[in-house]
């Protein structure tokens, strides 16, 4: 099987059909699966964020609106806000930011918001004034890291309008879709290694019988006489290893009648005192018994397959042939030939 070139184009054939679908597979599970992490990150930051809104509405409140507290106490609860957002966020493994409706930080859990640029023109804010939710991906001008950011608005007691905003750094996200891919990668290579195994199995089951069978028609032409080849199955190779074990049966019983008649006829030429010569249509000697090899001087073993008067040097012995392979009827006649013992 292993000389068969036949189970190799298979096997190549499957194990590349095989390799092509677990890559195919791995591309649109990666995709699928990043997809599905992200939009997994996004529903945990918003639930984060609205889980955060309603803890520090009342905090907010007081800082937001002015008129409710002195400047001493909206100052002292500006500082409870500030460590609210910093344990919330260390709780939540998030970065919180809020910010009023004019852009102005009031509270950051990375930076102290009185060093931070006004927020108004930032991307998450804007759709999330215009469409109640607002997300974006991109590099914080702050922390010159990649984040991505989830904000909700909310609105305080006095009716000012504030946004919660909710981020987790992007390299968190890749590294989690880099675990999901080397797993995959592993999967989709195990999936390679199960698929060439089977395929290496399911296409030598197949192969095998019909390598017995050009095995035994070899050996059948060069005259070995074979055992049957075993059916293993009742398919189509198996429909073959019966009829070819049926024309094997027939071919050895005509070899054995053959060879049979053969030597009847070996034996009848050997007694007769006529010396008999047979030949094809191109006068090439079929066979010849001892008797003709006495009456024409030449040797059966070395004539045999030559032309009739190449091997016997008589005109009169190629004309009678010539003219009976003409007329096809039989001739008769007489001659004498030179040297005949």
């Amino acid at each position: 099987m292993w000389s068969s070139r036949l189970f190799w184009k298979l096997f190549f054939v499957y194990v590349g059909l095989t390799l092509t679908l677990a890559v195919g597979f791995l591309f649109v599970a990666i995709n699928s699966q990043r997809d599905e992490i992200n939009r997994q990150v996004e529903q945990r930051l918003l639930d984060t964020a609205l889980v955060l809104r309603s803890h520090l509405a009342e905090l907010l409140s007081d800082v937001i609106d002015r008129e409710r507290l002195t400047a001493q106490q909206r100052d002292t609860r500006a500082l409870e806000l500030q460590s609210l957002v910093k344990r919330l966020a260390t709780e939540t493994k998030t970065r919180l930011t809020l910010v009023d409706s004019s852009g102005e930080v009031l509270s950051d859990s990375e930076r102290d918001p009185a060093t931070m640029l006004n927020h108004a023109r930032r991307p998450e804010l804007i759709a999330a004034r215009e469409y109640g939710v607002g997300s974006a991906t991109r590099q914080s001008p702050t922390l010159r890291i990649d984040m991505y950011y989830v904000a909700i608005p909310m609105e305080t007691a006095g009716g000012n309008q504030a946004f919660v905003r909710v981020a987790v750094r992007v390299d968190e996200i890749n590294e989690r879709v880099a675990a999901l891919r080397r797993y995959l990668w592993l999967f989709a290579l195990l999936l390679g290694l199960v698929g060439t195994a089977l395929t290496y199995a399911i296409v030598g089951r197949v192969i095998h019988p019909l390598a017995q069978l050009t095995a035994r028609a070899k050996a059948i032409a060069g005259g070995e006489d074979e055992d049957p080849v075993p059916i293993q199955s009742s398919d189509e190779v198996g429909v073959l290893a019966e009829a070819f074990n049926q024309m094997q049966s027939q071919l050895a019983r005509r070899f054995r009648e053959l060879r049979e008649n053969n030597q009847q006829m070996a034996t009848v030429l050997g007694s007769m005192a006529e010396g008999i010569i047979a030949v094809d249509a191109d006068e090439r000697i079929l066979l010849a018994n001892d008797t003709s090899k006495n009456l024409l001087s030449f040797s059966i073993d070395e004539e045999i397959g030559r032309p009739l008067l190449e091997a016997v040097r008589s005109r009169p012995l190629q004309e009678i042939v010539q003219q009976c392979l003409t007329d096809g009827n039989s001739v008769q006649t007489e001659f004498e030939v030179a040297g005949a013992n």
